[in-house]
């Protein structure tokens, strides 16, 4: 490359003479304005519509006689029930519910009777509670309940010493009543009992009342 002393080295398009100093300004590139595209003329005229002319009215046989149901729709469906199914079903509905009403009927007739029977097992063991089985000596016997009471007064008072301490009491026997002295706390007590009666001139035999049997005081 040449140098020169005064302008520096010579170089292509400029020098190192030429730093340093301000360059000319660059014009700026015309630019070319672009018209807008004209727009297509728009015809707004409003259209005519046309006349339409009116049809006749198609009669309901008409309608009617139009429609058309399809073969399929016609034949009836494997899940439809028939009039012989459904009387079927309604007449098994029937038993059924006649069924239940029957077992409840039993149910509750069976209920009525444990009731019943727990009712009298109760009170059959309050009748033994208050009735249990006890050892008498039976003296007498009679139809009146208040000629016994009578009877016990006369035979106690004839043998006091033998009557003392003890007390009268009376108990169905068939249609009769029994007329008991007691009770005792077991037989041999009841047993000795009567031996000193029948000394005093009285008689009778021991008696055992069973649990529950009622046995009413002499009054």
């Amino acid at each position: 490359m040449a140098v020169d002393a005064g302008k520096g080295p010579v170089g292509p398009g400029f020098s190192i003479a030429d730093m340093g100093r301000s360059t000319g300004a660059v014009p700026p590139a015309a630019t070319e304005a672009v018209a807008p595209a004209s727009s297509p003329a728009v015809n707004m005229a409003a259209a005519t519509p046309a006349s339409v002319s009116a049809a006749p009215l198609a009669s309901l046989a008409d309608i009617v006689g139009s429609i058309e149901i399809p073969a399929e729709e016609l034949a009836q469906s494997d899940n439809a029930v028939g009039a012989d199914t459904l009387a079927r079903l309604m007449a098994d509905k029937r038993k059924a519910e006649a069924a239940e009403a029957a077992k409840r009927e039993k149910d509750s007739a069976a209920a009525k009777l444990k009731a019943e029977a727990d009712a009298k097992a109760k009170e059959e063991a309050a009748e033994k509670k208050a009735n249990p089985a006890r050892i008498w000596v039976q003296v007498a016997t009679g139809a009146n309940a208040r000629a016994l009471a009578t009877d016990f007064g006369k035979f106690a008072k004839k043998s006091p010493a033998v009557f003392k301490g003890k007390s009268g009491a009376t108990t169905e026997w068939g249609k009769t009543r029994r007329l008991l002295v007691g009770p005792f706390k077991d037989r041999k007590a009841a047993q000795d009992w009567l031996g000193d009666y029948k000394k005093a001139g009285g008689d009778g035999f021991l008696f055992n009342s069973e649990a529950g049997q009622s046995v009413d005081p002499v009054k």
